[in-house]
């Protein structure tokens, strides 16, 4: 059989500084909401999507020093970005505040309440947009006022990802994250 070798520098897509920061509720049976926001106010260089290092289990064998089998488990996702808004749609979806009947106060969980969120992180290269998606996100966002004085007041949206069923392209998959070559851009529906 012959050797294909592939040069990838013509076709390498090469990903930097977000163009958009997407944020979807779930609803409580895991369906996406009507609203998306697009987060105008993200603080620079705070939006990150890391993966936490594999762990591994080795099955050691008793006669010889190379291992049986190497199990290895997945390192969790992760998503973070900080907002400098504490409008009230962000308190309530994102971070479980409730407001009051007259609307004019918000009110902070006393306990942790499970809150879901589809992220989309939109990068542009050439005239594409590059967007990496986070199908559903378990929240874990708190706010931030410190510093006052010289910073602003807003909220840390973090969280990690879940395995959810998604359909893309044709093709449906169950995964915690995937990426899009060619993202359209949502837009307001008529």
């Amino acid at each position: 059989m012959a050797t294909t070798v592939i040069k990838t520098d013509g076709t390498s897509i090469k990903i930097d500084k977000p163009s958009h920061v997407y944020l979807q509720p779930l609803d409580g049976t895991g369906e996406l909401t009507t609203s998306i926001y697009d987060l105008d106010n993200v603080l620079r260089d705070s939006t990150k999507l890391p993966q936490a290092d594999n762990t591994q289990t080795t099955i050691d064998s008793e006669t010889t020093d190379v291992p049986i089998k190497v199990i290895t488990k997945l390192g969790d996702r992760t998503f973070e970005c900080t907002v400098e808004d504490v409008q009230d749609d962000i308190l309530t979806n994102f971070c479980g505040f409730t407001a009051s009947t007259d609307g004019t106060a918000l009110f902070a969980p006393s306990q942790y309440n499970d809150l879901y969120c589809q992220v989309t992180v939109v990068c542009d290269y050439g005239s594409k947009h590059f967007a990496y998606v986070y199908p559903k996100l378990q929240l874990s966002a708190k706010t931030l006022a410190e510093s006052l004085n010289s910073n602003l007041a807003g909220v840390s949206i973090t969280g990690t990802a879940m395995n959810k069923s998604v359909t893309v392209g044709g093709s449906t998959q169950v995964c915690p994250l995937y990426t899009i070559k060619d993202f359209t851009l949502p837009v307001t529906a008529p």
